[in-house]
């Protein structure tokens, strides 16, 4: 049987941002075992809160706070806000491992997102071959077009100069390979992360149980 050629892999910026924060989660939990999840809330409040990190610092540290209809996470690596059921944590359970699905449910106002300049690199190393793929014919024209917009691109390294070369250059509207520049942030996949590792240690019972605080002396 003939032997098939391997298949290129394209250069894939998100996937490697993707890699990244999981490898940095994964070394900050085995390295630091006292990181861990406290119970902030009695049992049967409405508004529940717990605090993930380690005791007594604050790196790293974030609160995750579920109140009906909503959930928050805030703290050392910023915050964020989800909105889909009354009891978001069953949500969580089913939908954390979904990037794309889970960021839909972030309020518009809150931004996830972040410009990452590889993506732009990436689109220049594969427009060629996705316009042929999509059946567009590829000429000296769209040659000399690209290299305007590479040229607006390493003159002034602006994002929004970029996509006013690419508009204006007219020749790479209409493939389906659409310009995208932005992709989730690490600060908003590091909380993804966090929340999934959240979920498995409720899950598994490894919550600080909730301390009544000492009454102060009248």
């Amino acid at each position: 049987m003939e032997k098939k050629p391997p298949q290129k892999v394209r250069p894939n910026h998100r996937r490697k941002v993707d890699a990244d924060v999981k490898e940095r989660f994964k070394e900050l939990i085995a390295k630091t075992p006292e990181y861990v999840v406290q119970q902030l809330h009695r049992d049967g409040d409405v508004v529940k809160l717990w605090r993930c990190g380690k005791p007594r610092s604050s790196t790293y540290m974030c609160y995750v706070c579920s109140a009906p209809n909503c959930l928050m996470v805030y703290g050392d690596m910023g915050e964020c806000m989800w909105q889909r059921h009354y009891d978001m944590i069953p949500f969580i359970r089913g939908a954390v491992h979904s990037t794309s699905y889970f960021a839909e449910k972030v309020p518009r106002e809150i931004n996830s997102r972040d410009e990452y300049p590889e993506l732009i690199e990436e689109w220049f190393a594969e427009v060629k071959e996705n316009q042929i793929e999509c059946g567009y014919e590829w000429t000296e024209e769209h040659d000399e077009e690209l290299q305007n917009i590479r040229d607006e691109w390493e003159n002034y390294g602006d994002v929004a100069d970029f996509h006013k070369a690419h508009y204006e250059s007219k020749l790479f509207r209409d493939c389906e390979d659409h310009v995208t520049t932005t992709y989730y942030s690490y600060h908003y996949l590091w909380k993804t992360e966090l929340l999934a590792w959240f979920i498995q240690q409720l899950d598994a019972g490894k919550v600080l149980p909730y301390v009544e605080p000492e009454k102060e002396d009248s």
